[in-house]
């Protein structure tokens, strides 16, 4: 029987084709033993391709809610004894959504013959992330699914909520940027030229930033189709590039080096990487296959990347903290806390707890972030403002000064 497959290696560059195995268990097995972590397993022989960038990105943020939603009820019901088959019908019966009701019945009929919720999922990557069937994948193989179901949700929500937070964080922050980048526009465009008349008239040298201004004012106006046609060429190019592989991982690590921004992106990673790995752990998941879950949470390639060796070190013994620490993608005082776990024997406990406190350091930083940025921005612009204000006055200080003498 043909299995075409979809994955990782222990480098974390993504690796896809076709094995040949008596049964779904076997094919996992054989790929494992080449090292070859799965991320989606197919019975059909089609190829899928591989992504290159975070493969939790394929499910929509708008999503994520509606995800969470189902994963919690059908926690519920399955925790009070209803039978999966019955469970799914009940929340295919309750969903509001049309498109997402035609989910749960394909679902729901799939089960009914005989396939594993997981396998169910994997038709549906559009709404469950690979992330989600392999939480599902280990609930099922470890008889604990209400469990990891309502784990999972736990994720989804959390998830929801910090990107609502960043979002709302940065709303107003941009709008001030528009705001003030519009009125900078408007007075290289409009007020300047006409000052420009009158310092024609004057006889006197105009001040090195007057002329500046003025040069740029006359290459806005008289030459704004090319300023047009630049800005197209360079955002489309930016596109672009962003969609390649090369482009994803650049962004990626520029992402991570920004001031402010980078070390709560990493702090976020990590929130993401450990409550995963924690909740895999504490599930009596083998620590390879739960890292090997875990590279997905990242969400970034260039740190997916720097943690594919773990894998590889963890294998030939060497525990979880020295690895992580040879990363140097994690911050020193997570490290001492696995270490902690490790030794404690509480590794998947340790990292639960971990995930919870930072999710709240996490949240307090993205809203203090916000707070520090809208007084720089106004400052930023403020300087702005008020020189091209000067450089526009100062030839009539000259004047006024000339005229007095």
């Amino acid at each position: 029987m043909k299995f075409a497959y979809s994955g990782f290696t222990l480098s974390g560059s993504p690796a896809s084709g076709v094995i040949d195995a008596e049964d779904r268990a076997a094919a996992e097995a054989q790929l494992r033993a080449q090292q070859i972590f799965v991320s989606s397993l197919d019975s059909s022989g089609k190829t899928a391709a591989p992504s290159t960038t975070s493969r939790s990105k394929h499910v929509k943020s708008s999503a994520v809610k509606q995800t969470s939603r189902f994963m919690r009820q059908l926690a519920l019901l399955a925790t009070a004894g209803t039978p999966l088959v019955d469970a799914l019908a009940a929340t295919e019966r309750q969903s509001q959504d049309d498109d997402f009701r035609g989910v749960l019945h394909d679902i729901r009929v799939d089960v009914e013959q005989g396939s594993t919720l997981a396998d169910a999922m994997e038709k549906h990557p559009h709404k469950f992330d690979p992330i989600a069937r392999s939480l599902v994948r280990a609930g099922e193989s470890g008889a604990k699914l209400p469990d990891m179901l309502m784990h999972l949700a736990t994720i989804l929500e959390r998830q929801s909520q910090l990107n609502a937070t960043l979002r709302g964080s940065m709303i107003y922050p941009a709008f001030l940027i528009t705001i003030c980048s519009t009125v900078l526009i408007g007075m290289v465009t409009t007020v300047l030229p006409r000052f420009a008349e009158m310092f024609a008239n004057l006889s006197a040298p105009l001040p090195l930033s007057t002329r500046m201004l003025m040069g740029l004012s006359d290459l806005l106006r008289e030459y704004w189709y090319a300023w047009i046609i630049g800005v197209i060429a360079v955002v489309g190019g930016a596109i672009w590039h962003l969609r390649t592989p090369a482009g994803v991982r650049s962004m990626h690590a520029i992402v991570l080096r920004l001031p402010g921004f980078g070390p709560l992106i990493r702090s976020f990673i990590t929130a993401r990487v450990a409550r995963v790995l924690g909740i895999l752990l504490h599930n009596k998941v083998a620590l390879t296959d739960a890292l090997a879950v875990a590279l997905d949470t990242a969400g970034n390639v260039y740190v997916r990347e720097r943690m594919g060796p773990i894998i590889s070190s963890v294998e030939q013994g060497d525990g979880l903290s020295k690895p992580l620490r040879a990363t140097e993608m994690f911050d020193p005082s997570f490290c001492e806390l696995v270490q902690t776990g490790e030794d404690s024997g509480r590794l998947g406990d340790v990292l639960t707890h971990a995930a919870d406190f930072m999710d709240q350091e996490n949240e307090t930083a993205a809203r203090s972030l916000s707070k520090l940025l809208e007084p720089v921005i106004m400052i930023g612009m403020g300087l702005l403002v008020g020189g091209i204000a000067i450089s526009i006055f100062l030839p009539m200080f000259d004047l006024t000064a000339t005229a007095g003498r």
